[in-house]
């Protein structure tokens, strides 16, 4: 399709509103395709959008949205021209950086979870603390309530 219209109007401009998710298939195409792509952001979209009669938020209401500010307000527009490799693999290390948020996050709520099982007041001490490293350390060096009891105060300080 994308070969089709550069072939019948010459330049063509991709736009999308979520070029990260549902966007990012026909944006790699229209690439590939030799046509130029943009997005338009969600902040603008939205103002934009509230200009236009009705409430519902529909895709057809979307792409009427998206199309009018390329004609009307290019400005709105971000171009995601990718300039060279430093982009595409600043994206994969964000990636992992999401990917190790959300496992520490996990991690964190699954010791809250069992902290809350089996001693409920010793989560509401150290709990909202797992992630100072002297918490880790002393559950992993004495792991239960009775341990850290026996350590004693003078010995855990």
């Amino acid at each position: 399709m994308f070969e089709k219209l550069t072939a019948k109007f010459g330049t063509v401009l991709v736009i999308v509103d979520q070029p990260a998710s549902t966007g990012a298939l026909p944006l790699a195409v229209a690439r590939d395709t030799g046509c130029r792509v943009a997005y338009l952001p969600g902040l603008a979209m939205r103002r934009i959008a509230d200009l236009y009669p009705g409430e519902a938020k529909t895709d057809a209401k979307d792409a009427a949205v998206i199309a009018d500010a390329a004609r009307t307000m290019p400005h709105t527009l971000r171009s995601l021209e990718l300039t060279d490799e430093i982009t595409a693999e600043l994206t994969v290390l964000t990636g992992f950086d999401q990917d190790l948020a959300a496992e520490a996050t996990r991690t964190s709520n699954r010791i809250r979870g069992l902290l809350t099982q089996f001693h409920p007041s010793l989560e509401r001490v150290l709990g909202p603390r797992l992630d100072h490293q002297a918490v880790t350390w002393l559950l992993e060096r004495h792991g239960s309530p009775a341990a850290l009891r026996k350590a004693g105060r003078r010995r855990l300080v």
